[in-house]
C-alpha cells in the first residue's frame, strides 16, 4: 500500500485506497493456510474501475482482496484518464 501511495503520486491512477485491504488480505491468507479456498481469486489484491458500484453492496469477488478504485474518465468515455474529475492520469 505504501508503495502504491508513492507511485500514485506520479501516475494518479487511483483515486481511494482501501486502509483496511491489509487486514482482510491476512485474514484471508489464515483462511488459506486452514484448507478454507473462496475462491480462484482467493487472496488476490484488486483494484477496480470506478465505475464498478461497491457501495453498501458486499463485493466477494471469489475472495480477491478489493484495494482500492482507479481513476478513470467521467462516465468511463475514453480510453486513458487524461479527462477525470480527480486530475489526469498517466
Amino acid at each position: 500500500m505504501t508503495r502504491i501511495g508513492a507511485r500514485d503520486k506520479q501516475t494518479n491512477s487511483i483515486i481511494e485506497l482501501n486502509p483496511d485491504a491489509l487486514k482482510i488480505a491476512a485474514q484471508l491468507d489464515r483462511e488459506r493456510r486452514a484448507g478454507k479456498v473462496r475462491g480462484p481469486l482467493h487472496g488476490i489484491p484488486i483494484v477496480l474501475k470506478d465505475n464498478i458500484d461497491t457501495a453498501n453492496v458486499r463485493t466477494t469477488l471469489a475472495g480477491a482482496v478489493i484495494l482500492g478504485k482507479e481513476n478513470l474518465h467521467e462516465l468511463a468515455f475514453g480510453t486513458t484518464a487524461a479527462v477525470s474529475h480527480f486530475g489526469p492520469g498517466s
